[in-house]
C-alpha cells in the first residue's frame, strides 16, 4: 500500500489532475455527443449501451448483443467503447487521485483510494466481455457476470464520489472550528 501512496504523491499535480479531467469529459462528450462525427449511424445512441444500465441479466445481455449484430451497429459500439476505454482510463484515475488529495490534506490516506480504481477495473471488465461478445462471442458465463461487472462499476463509483463530498464535508467543517 505505501508504493501506491507514493504512486499517488508524484500523479497529484494539479496539471496531471487537469490533464485527466480533460481528456476525461472530452471522451465522454464524444461517447454521448458523437461531436466529432466519429460515427456515421445516427440511430445508435451511447445511452443504449449496455454500459449505461445498473444491472442486466443473462438474457438481456445475449438479446442485446444479438440485436446489435442485427441492426449491424457493432462497429458504431466498438467506435464508442474505444472511446470510453480513454474515458475509464482518465476519469476513473482522475477521481482516485482526487480523492487522494483529500484524504491526505485530512491526514486519513486509508484503502478509499482503490475505489475508483476498482470501478475503473470492473468498468474495462465489462467493455472487454461486450466486446468479445459483440465480435467473437462469449459463453453463458460471461453473459451472466457482465451484469455483475457493471453493477460493481456503478457501486464502487458512487461509493467513490460519496467518499470525496465526505472529505470535502469534513474539510468545510474543520475549515470552521479553525476560523
Amino acid at each position: 500500500m505505501k508504493m501506491t501512496y507514493e504512486i499517488f504523491r508524484k500523479l497529484n499535480q494539479k496539471g496531471i489532475k487537469v490533464f485527466l479531467l480533460v481528456v476525461g469529459v472530452i471522451a465522454f462528450l464524444m461517447m454521448s455527443t458523437n461531436i466529432l462525427g466519429f460515427m456515421n449511424d445516427y440511430s445508435f445512441s451511447s445511452f443504449e449501451m449496455l454500459d449505461v444500465k445498473f444491472f442486466y441479466d443473462q438474457d438481456t445481455f445475449t438479446l442485446s448483443i444479438l440485436i446489435y449484430q442485427i441492426s449491424n451497429t457493432v462497429n458504431a459500439y466498438l467506435i464508442l467503447h474505444a472511446e470510453d476505454y480513454v474515458f475509464i482510463l482518465t476519469f476513473y484515475l482522475w477521481l482516485a487521485i482526487v480523492l487522494f488529495d483529500l484524504l491526505e490534506k485530512n491526514q486519513s490516506v486509508s484503502a478509499l483510494v482503490i475505489l475508483p480504481l476498482l470501478a475503473m477495473l470492473f468498468d474495462l471488465a465489462e467493455n472487454l466481455v461486450i466486446d468479445v461478445a459483440l465480435t467473437s462471442g462469449v459463453g453463458e458465463f460471461w453473459a451472466t457476470i457482465c451484469g455483475y461487472l457493471t453493477l460493481f462499476k456503478f457501486v464502487f463509483l458512487v461509493i467513490s464520489i460519496l467518499a470525496i463530498f465526505y472529505q470535502l464535508l469534513i474539510i468545510k467543517r474543520h475549515h470552521k472550528w479553525e476560523n
